[in-house]
């Protein structure tokens, strides 16, 4: 049973690392840009589904998640037919695919609580889910949900093409870049990665790492796309529901773009084995796509979770199907140095002990052998006043 448990584990921590989404000091930068958006009493309202909290501090939840229900994976993603099709697939047999899931957490949070105002609320059918467990979900699961499932869409990967065109399997070559090629070797024990373990694994948190004082800065927010933000915002107020497909179609067709035909290699150890040729060029379009696609998901995060709070205070109910607690931080790698030096002081504080306790019973011994001292320093002299009257 002990070992059944063990593999259960390793496996699920093997699927949750193949996924290919964004890791989560991306979705830290998701969700900053989004909440740079959420303001005044939708911020309230916010806060209270998410009790105090801010979207940032659950950055970690789609993993956890993951982990402990590893037949949702399909519900993060939508994979798209044919490379040479020109029409988009923006449905699933089983109900259990991202746009699925948008349109399900979304209407469910129009469904929930009561109106704000007086004005009349637009009316959302709440459209079926396969999820695979049968769970109530809570307004403050709904909304996890939905910024997760928000966030994916912007993830080119997340609407990638099935075999064989997907291009996540596609392999790296990374032959004239020894430095990404190491990299490589001590991340994923492989000279040539497929892209998307890559573009995961490798090249983001390289990325952040090079850029880290950028990457920190005032970007992630909605300023930073301009007047693009409010014409996102305007046409989602008309449009609600139908954006969530026109934001889909955008991203898949990036699939269709993001490389040229220069882009591509094949390998001559490798029979008609394509690869993607990792050059200085492809770095730089990838690193500004990347950083794009985490601005226009967090602004199109805050403009749906804006629309709902405008329209519906609900509030906070603990009642939920998904119990996910934060995972403990990972214990420290050992630093010889570090534990040298607190070693080194507890001996010092020791022999100072010592030193002390020794120097007191010297003291002592010294005292009771010299009465003259001892009288002097602890028995005072009879009292005597200075004004004494005569007899």
């Amino acid at each position: 049973m002990k070992c059944a448990l063990i593999l259960c584990v390793f496996f699920t921590t093997v699927l949750v690392n193949f996924v290919q989404s964004w890791n989560e000091l991306c979705r830290e930068a998701i969700e900053s840009t989004a909440m740079s958006a959420i303001t005044y009493m939708r911020l309230r309202r916010l806060k209270m589904l998410l009790k105090g909290e801010d979207l940032v501090d659950y950055t970690w939840w789609a993993d956890e998640v993951l982990k402990r229900i590893p037949e949702s994976l399909p519900l993060h993603y939508q994979y798209q037919p044919d490379k040479k099709s020109n029409n988009f697939n923006f449905t699933c047999s089983n109900n259990l695919c991202l746009m699925a899931g948008i349109k399900y957490f979304f209407a469910v949070l129009m469904n929930c609580g009561y109106p704000v105002g007086s004005s009349n609320t637009q009316k959302f059918d709440i459209p079926p889910l396969g999820y695979p467990r049968k769970i109530k979900f809570s307004p403050s699961d709904c909304i996890k949900y939905l910024v997760v499932l928000l966030s994916d869409l912007h993830h080119p990967l997340h609407l990638d093409f099935t075999q064989p065109d997907s291009i996540a399997t596609i392999p790296v070559d990374l032959s004239d870049f020894p430095v990404w090629e190491n990299i490589s070797v001590q991340t994923l024990n492989t000279k040539r990665p497929l892209y998307g373990d890559f573009l995961k694994h490798i090249y983001m948190p390289k990325y952040i790492e090079v850029n880290e004082n950028a990457w920190y800065g005032s970007w992630t927010h909605v300023s930073t796309l301009g007047l693009r933000y409010s014409t996102e915002l305007d046409l989602f107020n008309n449009k609600t529901v139908e954006c969530f497909e026109v934001w889909a179609a955008e991203t898949a067709s990036l699939n269709n773009t993001i490389f040229d035909k220069e882009d591509f290699v094949y390998l001559s150890d490798t029979v008609r084995t394509k690869a993607i040729r990792f050059t200085e060029r492809l770095d730089s379009k990838l690193g500004f796509l990347m950083r794009l696609q985490i601005v226009m998901a967090g602004a199109r995060v805050a403009i749906v979770l804006n629309y709902i709070l405008s329209h519906r205070e609900i509030t906070y109910d603990e009642q939920t199907g998904i119990i996910i607690q934060k995972p403990e931080l990972e214990a420290r790698s050992i630093n010889i140095g570090y534990y040298l030096v607190k070693v080194s002081i507890i001996f010092l504080l020791l022999a100072l002990v010592l030193l002390v306790y020794y120097a007191i019973v010297s003291l002592f011994k010294r005292l009771f052998k010299d009465k003259g001292l001892f009288v002097r320093l602890f028995l005072s002299k009879r009292y005597q006043p200075v004004n004494k009257l005569p007899e």
